[in-house]
């Protein structure tokens, strides 16, 4: 049997990154015509459901020709979570977002079904993730998808490897579909909790966050400043991530010397701080400061007054979409003003917002146990995956 080792492009009859909805300046809409993002790339297809983002008949009109799917067409996602895959089997009204790849193959020399599988494949091999650039959110280019080498069989062999995988194949993205679904659910129901938690009641302060807090964002300190240890931790986006960060903000990977810090510059402990420019503010992280530090011009923080629990402010802030309050502008970015008129309702009394933060971190913890159990569960179903993956190809074309 005769296999060919090809780059991707030369089996492609077009590879397109979509529309640059933020080089294009265009405003999402609340209903019109459907955007597919990377969160609607599911295992188990294209969810065209929910978590939609749309455009207005104009900008439809202009961008449908060059970035509307058709029938075959492979989607990649290049941005953040890369190397999701999705096949296109239905002809829909929608068009595809920057984060995706639209790849289409000359079916008479590679079948649309087993370029993704071979993707898949590259994927599970961490192919692509070696390649990939970026500081706080990475991504793969035109050139390192274009380049990539596929092992290319005549076209019966291609049709019995598609047959065999898919039948495989089937029942676990089915299985890790139903799962993330379930991860999805238990995050809604944190939201309505805390969306509930924060209502206003009887005895509640009831104001904005401009009443009850100060609002403080970041300086670019000189890089010679800049320590690989020292008393104050000096954090940028990126080391939001770090391990020991997850919740609360205990060390980064670079440090000041406090005493040569303007005071105004340092953060206390229990401020909420977040991302404020940039694609950062997708990702909607936030975390409390549990040590002083100093934070760079990209983080926004928010430091209760007295009368407020730190820690009650951020669950509150969990609460909070950033992604709705970031500027319309080319570069996302949230300003003082779209977070001091975010009305915030909480106890007036201290010891019953202590009690308050118990009942949260009991049913948070729960959520965490729960979120944990499905990641092991998509985690050993991704491997399993893999693994039949790599048994077809390596021995396949090794």
């Amino acid at each position: 049997m005769s296999i060919k080792k090809v780059k991707l492009e030369e089996i492609c009859n077009s590879l397109h990154q979509g529309l640059n909805t933020a080089g294009e300046k265009i405003i999402f809409e609340e209903k019109g015509f459907p955007v597919i993002q990377t969160r609607n790339i599911t295992s188990n297809g294209i969810d065209v459901k929910k978590n939609l983002k749309y455009l207005s008949k104009s900008d439809w009109e202009k961008y449908r020709e060059k970035y509307r799917p058709k029938v075959g067409d492979i989607f990649f996602t290049n941005i953040g979570t890369i190397g999701k895959t999705a096949l296109v089997t239905e002809d829909l009204d929608y068009i595809i977002h920057w984060n995706i790849f639209k790849i289409r193959t000359d079916p008479l020399v590679c079948i649309p079904k087993y370029l993704k599988l071979y993707l898949d494949f590259l994927t599970s091999q961490n192919y692509f993730n070696n390649l990939r650039k970026g500081g706080t959110v990475n991504f793969v280019t035109k050139k390192m998808i274009s380049n990539a080498y596929i092992y290319l069989p005549p076209l019966s062999e291609q049709n019995r490897i598609v047959n065999k995988l898919d039948n495989a194949l089937r029942e676990i993205d089915v299985m890790i579909s139903d799962t993330n679904k379930s991860q999805s659910n238990l995050e809604l129901i944190m939201s309505r909790y805390l969306h509930h938690t924060f209502s206003l009641k009887d005895n509640f302060f009831r104001g904005t966050i401009k009443d009850f807090c100060s609002i403080i964002s970041g300086r670019t300190v000189n890089k010679n400043l800049e320590k690989n240890s020292g008393d104050l931790p000096y954090l940028k986006v990126a080391d939001m991530n770090i391990k020991g960060n997850e919740n609360e903000i205990t060390t980064s990977t670079r440090f000041l010397d406090s005493n040569g810090v303007n005071k105004k510059n340092i953060i206390s402990k229990g401020a909420i701080i977040f991302p404020k420019r940039g694609g950062a503010i997708a990702t909607n992280k936030k975390r409390i400061t549990a040590t002083e530090i100093a934070v760079d011009l990209n983080i926004m923080t928010v430091t209760p007054k007295d009368g407020l629990n730190s820690k009650l402010l951020f669950y509150y802030f969990l609460s909070i979409d950033l992604g709705r309050l970031g500027s319309g502008s080319s570069v996302p970015q949230i300003n003082n003003y779209d977070i001091e008129p975010l009305e915030i309702n909480f106890p007036s009394d201290l010891f019953e917002q202590e009690k308050l933060v118990f009942k949260l971190d009991l049913f948070s913890n729960t959520i965490k146990t729960l979120k944990d159990i499905y990641k092991n569960k998509i985690r050993n179903l991704s491997n399993l995956k893999s693994i039949i993956l790599n048994k077809e190809f390596n021995q396949q074309y090794e």
